[in-house]
This record gives C-alpha cells, structure tokens and sequence, in this order.
C-alpha cells in the first residue's frame, strides 16, 4: 500500500524497462535518516498478465543508477540464499576449530559445495 501512495506522488527521474517489469527512479528526501536517498520502484508483471508485483529498493548513495541499485539487492539476496541453504544442509554451522585458516577453508568448501549444487540441478533442468 505504502508503494504505491510513493509511485503515484514521486516524480519519475528515469524509467528503465526490464523483460516484463517497469524500473522508476527518483530521488527524495528520507526523513528518518534525514539524507537525501535514491528511490527504485520496480514492477513486475507476471506471465498470466493479471498479477502485478512492485518491489521498492534505496540506496543512500544517489549518485548510481537504477540498474546498479537492482543488480546490487539481486545480487545480495542471492548470496543470502546461499548462506541459507549452507546452514542446514551443509552443516554451515557445525564447524568446532577455532583457527582462522582451518575456519576459512571449511567455509569456502561448504559454499563452493553448495553453489556446485546448484549448478548441477540446474543443468539437469531442476529448479532449487
């Protein structure tokens, strides 16, 4: 609800249109951190092209553009999904020794496990 009262009343810096979505920027004030923060509101339309999906995403540095500022929250939100699928199936967070180089070795095995994974499913066209 709060993102669209912010579409309908932010003007539109840049538009950018991605396979079926919409990417708006603008640039306003936020009150609460009280610092001027870039505003990306992305529209997703869905393939039966009756459901909308928006999804709103800042940066306090104004100066990058939108496609950045996507790929940045894309980005991010695919490696917490990796450290996600670490923990329970990989046993992440089992690890006893206190050693940095002992701890940095197993941490990269477990990731790079995990990641191969993922890639050997999606070769084999199942979707994890």
């Amino acid at each position: 609800m709060e993102s669209r009262h912010i579409a309908s009343t932010l003007s539109v810096a840049s538009v950018m249109t991605l396979t079926s979505s919409t990417c708006t920027q603008v640039q306003r004030l936020a009150v609460s951190l009280a610092r001027e923060v870039c505003v990306v509101i992305v529209d997703y339309l869905n393939s039966d092209k009756k459901r909308q999906t928006r999804k709103v995403l800042f940066s306090t540095d104004t100066s990058i553009s939108d496609c950045d500022i996507f790929d940045i929250y894309r980005t991010r939100f695919q490696l917490e999904f990796v450290f996600r699928d670490a923990k329970p199936f990989t046993g992440l967070t089992h690890c006893q020794t206190r050693n940095k180089e002992a701890l940095s070795f197993a941490f990269n095995a477990l990731l790079t496990s995990v990641n191969l994974a993922r890639a050997f499913a999606r070769q084999q066209g199942m979707n994890l």
